[in-house]
C-alpha cells in the first residue's frame, strides 16, 4: 500500500532543492551562456555532470530529468498519477520506434528519457510485435500503427494521430481517480483539442485527431474550425475552455500560438499553487512533480535563449509559471 504523507514529506522537502523563479531569472539575465551555466553549476543541477561546452546543457537537464522519473518510479508500480506522467514519454518513445521499424531511419534522437518502460523493452517488444504486457492503450496504439503501415496508408498525421489519441484516453481514465488531475486533465485535452482545430481550420480532419476529455461541446470544435476568426473572437467568453481559447485567438492564426502555449504548459502549476498549504491527497506531490517539469522547459528555454543571443526580455517572456519558493 502506497504511503501518501511520506511521498507528500519527500516531494516537499525536494521542493528546497528546486531552482526558483529568482535563480532562472538570474540565469535569463546572464551576459553569456557561459555565465548561465556557472550559475547551474553552483546549485549541482546536473549532479555534477561535467560537460564542455554550454551548447551540451541538455545533459544536465537530462540527468534531472532521470532523477525525476526515478523518483516517480519508486512511488510504486501501478501508481495512478505516476503512470499518468510516465506514460507520455512511453507513448513518445514507441511512437518513435514504430516510425524507425517501417522507415528504417535512426531512432535514437527522437527519444525523450524512458517512462514507466525501459527503452530496451520497448524496442524489442515493437521489433518483434509483441505488445503482451503493455499498457493496454499503448498496445491498441501500436496495433493500429501496424495496420496503418502495412496496409500503405501510414503518414506522419495518422500515426502521430493515433498516439496522441490512445495516450489522451489512458490520461482521461487515470485523471478520474483524482479531481485535480481531473481538473488538470481537462485543460489539457482543451488545449490540445483547440490547437487542432485552429491549426487544421478544417472540421473534417480535425475530427479524426480530437481527443477525449476536456469542457469543449463538439460544436464548439466545429465553430473553431470553420467561423470566421473575428466571430470566435466575439463569442469565445461563451466556449468550454474560454481562456485558453481567447488567449490562441489573440494571436495570428497560422503562426506559432506562442501566448496560448505558455498559458496551456504553465496550468497545472498556475492550479496546484492556489493549493500549495494544502497537504490532502497527493497535492504536495503532484505540486512538487510539476514543478520540476516546468524548471526543466525554464532551464532548456533560458540556455537556448542565451546561446542564441536572445535579449533576456524576450527569455523571460517566453519563461513558464514555476516555482517561487
Amino acid at each position: 500500500m502506497i504511503n501518501y504523507q511520506y511521498i507528500n514529506a519527500r516531494a516537499k522537502a525536494l521542493e528546497n532543492g528546486l531552482l526558483g523563479k529568482d535563480r532562472l531569472n538570474r540565469i535569463a539575465e546572464s551576459s553569456s551562456a557561459e555565465e548561465g551555466l556557472k550559475i547551474l553549476y553552483e546549485v549541482n543541477f546536473g549532479e555534477g555532470a561535467v560537460i564542455s561546452s554550454p551548447l551540451e546543457f541538455e545533459t544536465l537537464v537530462s540527468v534531472e530529468q532521470t532523477k525525476l522519473y526515478n523518483f516517480i518510479r519508486q512511488i510504486g508500480e501501478g501508481f495512478f498519477f505516476g503512470d499518468f506522467i510516465l506514460l507520455q514519454n512511453d507513448f513518445h518513445n514507441a511512437e518513435a520506434y514504430i516510425k524507425s521499424k517501417y522507415l528504417k531511419i535512426p531512432v535514437e534522437k527522437m527519444l525523450v528519457p524512458e517512462g514507466k518502460y525501459k527503452l530496451e523493452l520497448l524496442a524489442e517488444k515493437i521489433m518483434t510485435d509483441e505488445y503482451k504486457g503493455l499498457d493496454k492503450y499503448l498496445a491498441e496504439a501500436l496495433l493500429l500503427a501496424d495496420s496503418e503501415f502495412v496496409s500503405g496508408k501510414a503518414t506522419g498525421r495518422s500515426i502521430n494521430s493515433i498516439f496522441k489519441k490512445s495516450l489522451y484516453k489512458r490520461l482521461h481514465e487515470l485523471s478520474n481517480k483524482d479531481k485535480d488531475l481531473k481538473a488538470i486533465y481537462s485543460a489539457k485535452a482543451d488545449c490540445a483539442n483547440i490547437a487542432i482545430a485552429l491549426r487544421t481550420r478544417n472540421y473534417q480532419i480535425a475530427s479524426e485527431s480530437f481527443v477525449e476529455g476536456g469542457t469543449l461541446t463538439e460544436s464548439e470544435k466545429q465553430s473553431l474550425c470553420e467561423e470566421s476568426i473575428d466571430a470566435l473572437r466575439e463569442n469565445s467568453k461563451f466556449f468550454g475552455g474560454a481562456d485558453f481559447v481567447k488567449a490562441a485567438l489573440a494571436e495570428n492564426i497560422g503562426s506559432p500560438l506562442t501566448e496560448f502555449e505558455l498559458l496551456s504548459d504553465g496550468y497545472a502549476v498556475k492550479y496546484l499553487k492556489k493549493q500549495k498549504y494544502s497537504v490532502e491527497g497527493i497535492k504536495p506531490l503532484m505540486l512538487y512533480v510539476y514543478y520540476k517539469l516546468a524548471e526543466l522547459t525554464n532551464v532548456r528555454i533560458a540556455m537556448v535563449g542565451l546561446i542564441n543571443g536572445l535579449n533576456e526580455t524576450d527569455v523571460k517572456r517566453r519563461m513558464r509559471e514555476t516555482y517561487e519558493g
